[in-house]
C-alpha cells in the first residue's frame, strides 16, 4: 500500500479511545514477537489476536481460538462461521481499500473534501469493526474442552474490581445486559478499562460509532447486531444476551484487563 497509512498512524489518528497507542501498540509487539508485555501480566488471547489483525502493514483476519461449533449450544456454529468469515472479513477488506483508496486521494493535484470526508467515515466505520470483533471473539470460549464454561464467577483482577466497583458481578452483569438490550437498532455493548480513574465503565454504541472514552481498552464487549444472532434466536435479543454469558471466558477478560491495565497506567 503505496504512501497509505501505517498501521500506529491510522490507530493513533481513528482509534486513540481504545488505548491502542503507543503504550499498548509496544505490548502487542511484544506479544507478536513471543516477549511478554509486562512480568506482572498473563499471557492474552486477544492481544495474540490483535497481533495477528495485521501482517505486514496491511489489515488481515486473525483466525479464532477455537472452531465455529465450539461455542454450541449457546451460540450456533453457522451463526459463528458467517459472523466470522464473512462480516469480520469485510471490515478487515474494507478497511485496507479505504487505506488504499485515501493515499491514491492524497495523490491528487487537489483533495476532494467530500471524497476526505466519506473515506474517513469509512475508515471509522471498518477499524471499529475489525477491532472491536477481534476483542469479541477473542474473549469468548471453547464448550467442547474441560473446564471451557467461561460464565462462572472465578476470581482474579477484573472481578475484584468489578465487586469493589459494581457490588458484586450479578449487579455488574444486570447493568451490562440492561444496556445491551438497550441498544436501539445494531450496536454494541462495551465494558472499558478507564485508566485515568481506575475504573471499568459500561457504554453502548450504535453500529459501530463509539462513543469512545479516552484513554480506555474495551475489555469485555458483545455485538447486538441482529447478524450476531438471528439464525438461532430471531428477533430475541435478550435470549441471545443470555446465552452469550454462558461463553463469556472470564479469565480472558482477566488476562485483558490486567494487560491493558499495566501497560495504559505507565502511559
Amino acid at each position: 500500500m503505496t504512501d497509505s497509512f501505517s498501521r500506529r498512524d491510522l490507530i493513533a489518528h481513528t482509534l486513540p479511545a481504545m488505548a491502542l497507542g503507543a503504550a499498548v501498540l509496544s505490548g502487542v509487539d511484544a506479544l507478536a514477537q513471543d516477549k511478554p508485555a509486562s512480568a506482572a501480566a498473563p499471557e492474552s488471547a486477544v492481544m495474540k489476536m490483535l497481533a495477528a489483525a495485521q501482517k505486514d502493514g496491511v489489515y488481515s483476519l486473525p483466525k479464532l481460538p477455537y472452531e465455529y461449533a465450539a461455542l454450541e449450544p449457546h451460540i450456533d456454529a453457522q451463526t459463528m462461521e458467517l459472523h466470522h468469515s464473512k462480516h469480520h472479513a469485510a471490515y478487515v477488506t474494507n478497511l485496507n481499500k479505504a487505506i488504499d483508496s485515501l493515499a491514491k486521494l492524497r495523490d491528487e493535484p487537489e483533495i476532494d473534501a467530500a471524497k476526505l470526508s466519506a473515506l474517513s467515515r469509512d475508515i471509522s466505520f471498518n477499524a471499529g469493526g475489525h477491532i472491536l470483533h477481534t476483542v469479541f471473539f477473542g474473549t469468548m470460549t471453547d464448550q467442547t474442552k474441560p473446564g471451557g464454561g467461561g460464565g462462572g464467577d472465578g476470581d482474579g483482577g477484573v472481578h475484584g474490581a468489578i465487586n469493589s466497583q459494581y457490588g458484586s458481578l450479578d449487579k455488574f452483569k444486570t447493568h451490562f445486559t440492561k444496556v445491551a438490550a438497550g441498544v436501539k437498532g445494531s450496536g454494541w455493548a462495551i465494558a472499558w478499562y478507564e485508566p485515568v480513574a481506575d475504573k471499568i465503565l459500561i457504554t453502548e454504541s450504535g453500529d459501530q460509532d463509539l462513543r469512545m472514552i479516552p484513554g480506555g481498552m474495551p475489555i469485555l464487549l458483545i455485538d447486538v447486531w441482529e447478524h450476531a444472532y438471528y439464525l438461532k434466536h430471531q428477533n430475541k435479543r435478550a435470549d441471545y444476551i443470555s446465552a452469550w454469558w454462558n461463553v463469556v471466558r472470564w479469565s480472558e477478560v482477566d488476562n485483558l484487563y490486567r494487560n491493558v491495565k499495566s501497560m495504559t497506567r505507565r502511559m
